[in-house]
């Protein structure tokens, strides 16, 4: 059923003429007449008859007044729901993040309350293959990714030995990860992003970052999120592996910061969809994530 057919029922119904009605609707009376029989037929009843000259209502044409007013309002109601429901998803942005970072999404939000953001965890690849996410952000980089995801690098940060102010190895400048191999440290537990960055072949954990340098680390503890690790190592629990600028942000002048020879440097990386525009909100979102970065990072 046509919705401007039943529009123009009603037209034909309050003017009972098709002259009148054609000319209102600015369509032929033909059109009009053809129109208003494919509703006839539709239904299986005429709405109008011919009484001499005038053309006058039956009765199954005045039952369907009622019902095409209740039809219209409803399909009004529900364009004008479809239309907030877009007006909404069009200030809604998906993301998914391997480290979600709580004081930035605060940030994002405060500075954009027009906007709404969701955020996904992102535990392991194939989150990527069925995410509606239009952005997804981590440390480091995913190759599988790169086919049908363009990138572009918020920031930087590098891996570095965290110790105790009073270590032995606080008194350093820098460190080959090699002479570590008698230390303590304290790593990720099962739940750290490690679980996620080893099977993109990105070392971020203890574990897989000493192995690398030919040993086996002694691992005492294991803790989660990155702060909590530098927490511990403030109390003289070992030392770690953590980023720097992120733990600097945090812990201050509480840990000694190891610079490790050769530098591990990682991009803070931002995914979006090959071939497909960003969203007004997502523009908005990656400028303020990059600058955030930046002006936090280069302090």
């Amino acid at each position: 059923m046509e919705t401007e057919h039943v529009k123009e029922f009603l037209v034909m119904a309050d003017k009972l003429n098709y002259t009148a009605a054609s000319d209102e609707l600015f369509i032929s009376q033909s059109s009009l007449f053809k129109h208003i029989r494919a509703l006839e037929d539709e239904l299986g009843v005429a709405f109008f008859a011919k009484e001499g000259k005038r053309v006058v209502m039956t009765e199954y044409g005045k039952m369907f007044v009622h019902h095409a007013e209740i039809m219209l309002r409803q399909i009004q109601t529900y364009k004008a729901e479809v239309e907030a429901h877009r007006e909404a998803q069009e200030k809604t942005l998906n993301i998914m993040i391997a480290n979600p970072n709580a004081e930035l999404e605060f940030a994002f939000r405060k500075a954009f309350p027009q906007y709404k953001l969701n955020s996904e965890h992102l535990s392991n690849i194939e989150d990527t293959e069925k995410t509606d996410a239009e952005i997804i952000i981590l440390r480091g980089s995913i190759p599988e990714l790169e086919e049908n995801w363009d990138h572009q690098d918020l920031a930087t940060d590098s891996l570095v030995v965290i110790a105790p102010n009073d270590h032995p190895v606080a008194a350093r400048k820098s460190v080959k990860l090699i002479d570590l191999k008698n230390e303590d440290f304290i790593g990720f537990s099962a739940r750290g992003p490690h679980v996620l960055n080893n099977r993109f072949g990105m070392m971020y954990d203890v574990v897989s970052i000493c192995r690398g340098a030919g040993f086996e680390p002694n691992v005492i503890m294991s803790a989660f999120p990155g702060s909590e690790i530098a927490r511990l190592v403030s109390q003289g629990g070992g030392i770690s592996i953590l980023f720097k600028k992120a733990t600097m942000r945090r812990m201050g002048d509480q840990v000694s910061y190891v610079d490790i020879e050769p530098s591990l440097i990682f991009p803070i990386r931002a995914y979006h969809r090959k071939g497909k525009k960003l969203s007004e909100v997502a523009q908005a979102y990656l400028k303020f994530t990059k600058e955030w970065y930046q002006s936090l990072y280069s302090k």
